[in-house]
């Protein structure tokens, strides 16, 4: 029998007290709109009502916001390069009403401090956390979403994402909302040198996020939300580290569902060779000793903006940045280490975490890295030589960017592909590091990727001319090579090992894109961007470099953060996801 209580919420508290339960109901209080002040564990903290803009014709329900609450000590001093530990107590409120801060990053790829005047600070591990609150109900164990921003490891925020429209769609009708968490962690040098050893084990950036997930996990309850449903969500770089969190077993406690939105643990660049190597070049330049524990003292001497500078290092005329720190497969260090072997080992091995795990690209996912190196590629005589130009930052060190290029060609611009082109060095690569994510589009593997010569001619047929040809075909290539492949074969892998998948294309075409956005982008047409990479982070977020969506593209908006919503409410998606449309669960048997 199912009984209903009606209690307010000093009844509640009383009960809580009196019983001494151990549940997370009795963990959570109300939350004045007007006065919000949450005890975490950790201390007081103070936030502010938070107006979201609604795409519907509702208005808006009450949310507030805590801006830039600590979930670990500052990583300065001693702690530059140390895997991030607990904050210190505090007993006076720490002001989150507003505190906008960014780790140092290695590229202002958008007009950022302009735009939000964000400071820069190496004191950066900070949350945004935004709650629902209902004065006429006690609402508690609301879902969680955590959101990882991207940026290649090198540049964002947890505050150039403002997250509206994934609160007005998970507000609208008669749900209670989601909380939104957003997550600053290392970046560059300073999240992402390693040693290969206990000195400077790298991953720090992805230590950060392990950190503050365990952070959430011991304090979301305070908000009102709920530690057994926590979704984790990253595009781009943060899509990476969602997916290096489904490998990793330190972070397993902590969610529940994932999301990986264009960038996989199989994308090229996810992951950087002989990190030991970088490390020692990069402290030559500073004069610093080339035994890893001498370095680490060295280089924690050294000022920010100068190691923050050097990272920016780049050879445009190759192509070739030398300071570009990633995450490494830090498998040395046997008790400590993120992940303890290749991904695709661990993931035929079954060591991955069974969650219900999304996945999304766009339909142009190539073009914005494509025309951001055009002008150069094109100085290249044949295909041949402006393929391996484009691929060349994003290739593991051992493979030959010839033969790459090569059969690369051979698929992409209709002459007869066979697998023997693919040289005796590059298929037999060590089992370990062989990216197979790479192969899948150069096999025809992927059911979407049929009949795309007939769409490149079409492309012609509609007036493109030869360079346009050319051009939409190596945007193809390169969404494939960077993010489309690799993400249908993490979703194979995962399929294959037991866990839900939902495989998802963005291909919708509006008032905003990327591209143009820029600062160093050429300035060309959106329709030749097409939907591009980030596109789509475009319709679930505001940010504030981007347009307000036209009226027309609202309910778009909003049915695609509601995906979001969903998948973080239940833990799966629907087979009949609305009245428009299914959306069948992803099988690596009928991927389709």
């Amino acid at each position: 029998m199912l009984l209903k209580y009606q209690l307010d919420l000093k009844s509640l508290l009383i009960v809580c007290n009196v019983l001494g339960l151990l549940l997370n109901v009795c963990q959570t209080v109300e939350i004045n709109y007007n006065n919000p002040v949450v005890n975490t564990a950790n201390g007081p903290v103070r936030g502010l009502p938070y107006h979201y803009t609604t795409t519907t014709n509702n208005a808006p329900k009450q949310v507030v916001a805590f801006t830039g609450v600590p979930y670990a000590r500052p990583p300065t001093g001693f702690d530059r390069f140390a895997p991030p530990t607990d904050p210190d107590q505090w007993t006076t409120e720490v002001d989150a009403t507003n505190r906008r801060v960014m780790c140092p990053q290695v590229e202002d790829r958008f007009e950022y401090t302009q735009t939000e005047q964000i400071d820069e600070s190496e004191d950066c591990l900070l949350l945004n956390i935004y709650v629902p609150v209902f004065p006429q109900q006690f609402v508690s164990n609301l879902p969680v979403l955590v959101y990882f921003h991207g940026g290649e490891f090198k540049y964002g925020s947890k505050d150039h994402v403002k997250p509206d429209l994934l609160l007005d769609a998970s507000l609208t009708g008669p749900s209670n909302g989601i909380i939104v968490v957003t997550a600053n962690y290392r970046l560059g040098v300073l999240g992402f040198l390693s040693t290969d050893d206990v000195n400077i084990p790298g991953n720090n950036g992805i230590r950060d996020q392990v950190q503050a997930l365990r952070w959430i996990n011991n304090n979301i309850a305070q908000f009102n939300g709920n530690p057994q449903n926590v979704t984790i969500m990253g595009h781009d770089a943060g899509g990476i580290a969602v997916s290096m969190h489904v490998l990793n077993p330190a972070a397993w406690p902590y969610f529940n569902s994932a999301i990986s939105i264009g960038g996989t643990v199989f994308t090229p660049w996810a992951f950087k060779d002989n990190p030991k190597d970088q490390a020692m070049n990069f402290a030559n330049f500073f004069g610093c000793d080339q035994r890893s524990d001498k370095m680490l003292d060295c280089l924690r001497g050294q000022d920010r903006n100068a190691l923050m500078g050097k990272s920016r290092d780049r050879d445009l005329e190759r192509n070739v940045q030398p300071y570009w720190f990633r995450p490494v497969v830090d498998r040395n260090l046997t008790s400590s280490g993120v992940l303890k072997d290749w991904p695709e080992s661990l993931y035929r091995n079954g060591q991955f975490k069974k969650c219900s795990y999304m996945i999304g690209f766009t339909r142009n996912e190539g073009s914005l890295e494509y025309y951001l190196q055009k002008e150069r590629a094109d100085n290249r005589r044949t295909n041949e030589e402006k393929i391996a130009f484009l691929i060349r930052p994003f290739l593991k060190e051992w493979a030959s960017e010839d033969v790459i290029a090569t059969v690369i060609n051979y698929q992409y611009f209709g002459k007869n592909f066979s697998r023997n082109a693919l040289s005796s060095q590059f298929a037999n690569g060590p089992q370990s590091i062989r990216n197979n994510a790479q192969f899948n589009s150069l096999n025809n593997q992927m059911p979407y990727q049929s009949g795309i010569q007939n769409n490149y001619q079409s492309n012609i047929a509609a007036g493109g001319g030869q360079e346009y040809q050319n051009d939409q075909i190596l945007v193809e290539l390169m969404g494939d090579f960077l993010y489309i492949a690799p993400s249908d074969f993490v979703a194979r892998l995962h399929s294959m090992g037991g866990g839900k998948v939902w495989v998802y294309a963005f291909e919708f075409e509006g008032t905003r894109s990327l591209g143009p956005i820029q600062k160093n982008a050429k300035m060309i047409s959106k329709q030749t961007y097409g939907v591009t990479h980030m596109d789509d982070m475009l319709y679930a977020f505001n940010t504030p470099y981007a347009p307000d969506a036209a009226a027309t593209e609202r309910t778009l908006s909003s049915t695609y953060a509601r995906m979001f919503f969903e998948l973080t409410r239940f833990g799966y998606i629907p087979d009949v996801y609305n009245s428009f449309y299914q959306w069948r669960q992803y099988l690596h048997h009928q991927p389709s």
